[in-house]
């Protein structure tokens, strides 16, 4: 598979205590939009007590992903996106 065949997006993760960790995620072109990306991500998040932002990789490879915010609540005890 060639390399623009691939969408590279950049998963944030932020700690209450300021600490983050970035990691990035790779999806096939033009089988997932840009919901479905960010929703598949929000299925497997890696630490679901933080708060994670979704970023486009800047690959230059559609469909761009627009930031998007996960804010965890700690009453509902889940994270929730805005």
């Amino acid at each position: 598979m060639l390399e623009k065949d691939r969408k590279r997006v950049y998963v944030t993760y932020f700690k209450e205590s300021g600490e983050h960790y970035r990691t990035v995620e790779e999806f096939t072109v033009g089988i997932y939009a840009e919901r479905e990306i960010i929703g598949r991500i929000l299925e497997k998040l890696r630490y679901s007590r933080m708060d994670v932002v979704v970023m486009d990789g800047n690959d230059g490879v559609r469909p761009y992903i627009r930031p998007y915010l996960v804010k965890y609540d700690k009453k509902m005890k889940k994270s929730r996106g805005f």
